[in-house]
């Protein structure tokens, strides 16, 4: 229905000295003709929306245009202020370009508006209609249009996602930007970063050789490397997306994390879900990969053991077995627990009413280093390779580290020349000059850093390569027998993947009870 079909409302907006508002948002068709240079949307709807106002002879008293638009109302700041207003009774009018752009999300967002428009007696016109959400017929016609406006976007945002979905099965790279360590190329490749990628490949050495995401971190912020985000600091969480990602062994990952919608007190945020891998979209061998599968695979498995010793912040001591030893009825975790007026600790399953019974924890202790030493003898010990290539990776880093270096040097002397030509003023030198002497500083540190890494790195393997010459070949089989505390937790966890405990109500096999032992290997 036109305005001019519509003689009620017509009479009623040439009414003199009417108020109106207008309110100007952009969709997403608006946003793909201005990539095609149709103009600035905005402005060519304020202009339309004051030609259809000059038209009915109404005051326009405010325009309420959204920078930023959104889904929903908490997104909105202006559409939040408009609604405010014309529940006041500020408008008789609000001129928008058609109904969809006061909002078309949820049920809730559009029974808000609606409700608010019908109960100030506001009406609502556009270049197509003039609404009065108090007329039935107009009430009826708003919702169904609503419908149809939802629907619409449902489908559009399935298109897209399917669009998305045949993209990273084609083998392109269509997040917002390339993940750490790489650099997108025009077809949407993805190619190692001379920059970024050493510190990635850094990262891996380092969890191979046993270190957590907190004790990565903490490196990272010592030797003042960028982080993904473009500061140096550096959190776990950062590093564990990083050692968890697939992306690092050459396969394209899409729909990894999910970004959900929390709606909190007046504003809505998003919080990142890391998603099972069973909804994954994977493309294996995809581009030119960081890290090997092999330890790729090795960082990944790391990161499910237990841990090898008590953390910085858990000063109590764990036993080598926990975390390893399981009770073979209930599949849950064994437990050491102290007897009381007894010199020895008890194993026993923590599950309420497991009829597994419980025994002697040294004596479990010591069975399972007799099946281990048994298991191993007869095999010989070998250099780790992983300690040459670690070194490989630390002189890599070191040699992006002396280029960055490099780099801000001459720009200096740069910024030295455009000041001495009169290019920077005295104050603008200043500031330019601190930041990139800043800059240098953070590159000195990291060298100084990542050189007392090494030195460190070379003391403990020459003292292993020494250790191993004393021990002429020393058979594991011993090591098991021999080591105690951290160092027997170290070997266990090495070795065991899980230790399955069985001891009946009805055994009577002796105090010892039957373990099955599941090496790694």
């Amino acid at each position: 229905m036109t305005i001019k079909e519509t003689t009620v409302h017509e009479s009623q907006v040439h009414s003199p000295r009417l108020r109106a508002a207008l309110y100007l948002r952009k969709s997403r068709a608006d946003l793909e003709a201005e990539a095609r240079g149709d103009g600035e949307t905005l402005a060519k709807h304020h202009r339309a929306l004051c030609e259809l106002a000059g038209q009915h002879d109404v005051e326009i008293r405010r325009a309420y245009q959204e920078i930023a638009s959104g889904e929903h109302i908490l997104e909105r700041p202006q559409m939040q202020q408009l609604l405010h207003d014309v529940s006041n009774g500020l408008y008789d009018l609000v001129l928008c370009m058609d109904l969809d752009r006061l909002g078309r999300g949820n049920l809730i967002d559009q029974g808000v508006i609606q409700e608010t428009f019908k109960r100030s007696g506001t009406r609502i016109v556009t270049p197509r209609k003039i609404y009065d959400l108090r007329d039935e017929l107009d009430e009826e016609w708003t919702e169904f249009e609503s419908f149809l406006a939802r629907r619409e976007l449902k489908l559009i945002t399935r298109r897209m996602q399917r669009g998305r979905e045949q993209s990273v099965k084609a083998g392109r790279s269509i997040s917002k930007r390339p993940p750490y360590g790489y650099l997108r190329t025009d077809e949407l490749k993805l190619i190692p970063d001379p920059q970024t990628a050493p510190v990635v490949k850094w990262i891996y050495a380092l969890a191979s050789n046993s270190l957590g995401p907190s004790a990565i971190a903490e490196r990272l912020r010592a030797m003042a490397l960028p982080s993904p985000s473009g500061n140096a600091l550096w959190s776990p969480s950062t590093v564990r997306f990083i050692l968890l990602n697939p992306v690092y062994r050459g396969a394209l990952v899409w729909g990894r994390v999910r970004s959900h919608k929390v709606r909190e007190m007046e504003r809505a945020r998003y919080h990142r879900v890391v998603m099972e891998p069973d909804a994954w979209i994977v493309r294996e061998e995809n581009h030119e990969p960081i890290v090997d599968c092999a330890t790729w695979e090795r960082v990944n498995n790391e990161s499910k053991r237990p841990p090898t010793c008590a953390s910085a912040n858990n000063k109590k001591k764990i036993h080598p077995l926990a975390g390893l030893i399981f009770c073979a009825t209930c599949k849950r975790a064994m437990v050491r627990q102290p007897v009381k007026n007894r010199p020895h600790n008890a194993l026993r399953c923590a599950t309420k009413g497991c009829p597994t019974r419980s025994a002697r924890y040294e004596l479990v202790l010591h069975a399972v280093q007799r099946a281990l030493s048994d298991q191993f003898r007869g095999v010989a010990i070998t250099p780790n390779p992983e300690q040459t290539e670690f070194t490989a990776v630390s002189d890599s880093l070191a040699h992006v580290i002396a280029r960055t270096r490099q780099a801000r040097e001459e720009q200096l002397k740069r910024i030295c020349e455009m000041y001495e030509q009169g290019v920077y003023t005295r104050t603008q030198f200043q500031a330019r000059y601190d930041e990139v002497a800043e800059q240098l500083r953070q590159a000195n540190e990291s060298l100084e850093a990542l050189k007392q890494e090494r030195n460190e790195t070379n003391h403990k393997t020459n003292r292993a390569k020494s250790a191993l010459n004393a021990r002429a070949r020393c058979e594991p089989s011993h090591l098991f027998l021999s080591c105690k505390g951290d160092d027997l937790r170290a070997l266990l966890i090495k070795s065991v993947r899980r230790i399955e405990y069985t001891r009946t109500l009805n055994d009577t096999g002796g105090e010892c009870p039957r373990l099955n032992v599941e090496l790694l290997f």
